[in-house]
C-alpha cells in the first residue's frame, strides 16, 4: 500500500513537470498535492479518519485544489474518468 502511494505520487509529480506549476507554487506544494492526489487516485485514507489537509499541513485548500485541477487537467485521459469527481472531498 505505501509503495503505490508513492509510485503514484511520483507519477503525478512527474506529470505535473509537463505544466507551468513550478513557475507559480514551490516544489513543496506541489509533492504535497501529488501525495494527496495520490492517496485519492489509491483509495488510501489517512489513520483515525483525519482529513488529508490536516496532515499535508503547510498548503491551503484553495491552493491544493488549484494544482490538483492543474495536474488532473494534464492526466485526465490516462488516469480514467470520474477520478476528478473526488477532488476536494474529504480534504
Amino acid at each position: 500500500m505505501v509503495q503505490e502511494l508513492a509510485q503514484n505520487a511520483m507519477n503525478f509529480a512527474n506529470d505535473s513537470m509537463h505544466t507551468t506549476l513550478c513557475l507559480q507554487y514551490t516544489a513543496n506544494e506541489i509533492a504535497m498535492t501529488c501525495v494527496y492526489l495520490s492517496g485519492k487516485y489509491s483509495g488510501i485514507r489517512p489513520v483515525g479518519g483525519k482529513p488529508w489537509i490536516e496532515l499535508l499541513g503547510g498548503i491551503s485548500v484553495e491552493d491544493l485544489t488549484t494544482i490538483s485541477i492543474q495536474i488532473l487537467e494534464l492526466v485526465q485521459p490516462k488516469k480514467g474518468d470520474g477520478f476528478r469527481d473526488g477532488v476536494g472531498d474529504d480534504t
